[in-house]
């Protein structure tokens, strides 16, 4: 997911009158009725492109970008309660809590002025007209997606209860196995905005991690279960591509290895801590999106590295093995 939001649209075609502030709290708002109408009527789509956003492509194509990746978080909370709501209520709830939730968090982390973004330069005295731009690194979207719609899914299931009749649980594993390959390679890269060698690299670091998490996963379930199966490497290789999803912008390939070893490990101790305590998340979207995307979200911290992001120019100061 491209990394920032922009505060004003700049339009090197139209005159600087008529250029109209579009900062409306994340380019999701175009998937609820509101934001639909602030880019519709408000906006003036077209090929020309967000210059401080993403100045290599249409503004339509990031709008629609942006609404397909609000759309997935809404349904990543819907997969923790199958078979426990219905249709209208769960169409009511995506409308407020993509507006109420994702895209509040979503301006915080990628905007130019949201304040996790801009962690480092709260309390300076000029931040609002020259934001830093360092704070929290999330490359592909760690909080919006994953950590709440994962943390959201995991409370709904509370909220519900568990099912009174289960009719499937994981019944296709040719589809299960068939939708990890498509998610597999290299996803992230996307993120960049830009066919550039930073989002090679986030491409290549993604399929890394992915491969080892998938390793870790089916290696610690054989040494429990005493078996190998398709479903626990599927588990695992998701696991990896959550660890790497805020790292991939961030972190060296030998890197991708240790975060989607140590996520897979996570996850897979919360998704067996799920069933001893009696928690009906159908598919882990809590144990998988919610912890994944936050251990993730700490293992970035550590292994970000300045020269990653140098590959595009972006302001970085590294993480913790560079001493910051």
């Amino acid at each position: 997911m491209v990394r920032n939001h922009t505060r004003f649209l700049r339009l090197t075609t139209v005159p600087p009158a008529l250029i109209m502030p579009v900062d409306t709290g994340s380019p999701s708002t175009g998937f609820i009725i509101w934001g639909a109408a602030l880019v519709f009527f408000m906006t003036p789509l077209g090929t020309h492109a967000f210059p401080h956003t993403a100045p290599q492509i249409p503004t339509v194509a990031f709008m629609v970008y942006h609404m397909q990746f609000a759309g997935i978080a809404a349904a990543l909370v819907f997969s923790s309660v199958p078979e426990r709501t219905r249709i209208v209520p769960g169409l009511i709830f995506v409308f407020f809590w993509t507006a109420l939730v994702y895209d509040f968090i979503a301006y915080w982390t990628w905007a130019d002025h949201g304040f996790l973004r801009n962690f480092s330069c709260l309390g300076e005295p000029d931040f609002l007209e020259n934001p830093c731009f360092i704070g929290v690194y999330d490359f592909a979207g760690r909080g919006p997606i994953h950590v709440a719609a994962g943390f959201s899914g995991l409370a709904y299931v509370l909220v519900l209860g568990k099912r009174k009749v289960i009719h499937a649980e994981h019944h296709n594993l040719v589809n299960m196995m068939f939708g990890t390959g498509v998610l597999w390679f290299g996803f992230n890269a996307a993120a960049a905005g830009a066919a550039n060698t930073r989002a090679a690299m986030a491409g290549v670091v993604t399929t890394i991690s992915a491969a080892a998490g998938g390793l870790t996963w089916v290696w610690f379930d054989f040494i429990f279960t005493r078996k190998l199966s398709s479903f626990s490497f599927c588990s695992g290789v998701i696991a990896g591509l959550l660890g790497i999803t805020p790292a991939s912008g961030f972190v060296a390939p030998w890197a991708a290895i240790v975060i989607g070893a140590l996520v897979s490990l996570g996850c897979y101790t919360s998704s067996r801590l799920k069933k001893r305590w009696g928690i009906d998340d159908s598919f882990d979207a809590g144990s998988l999106h919610g912890v994944g995307g936050f251990l993730g979200m700490v293992l970035t911290g550590v292994f970000a590295q300045k020269w990653i992001t140098d590959l595009d120019g972006t302001p970085s100061r590294g993480g913790m093995i560079e001493g910051n």
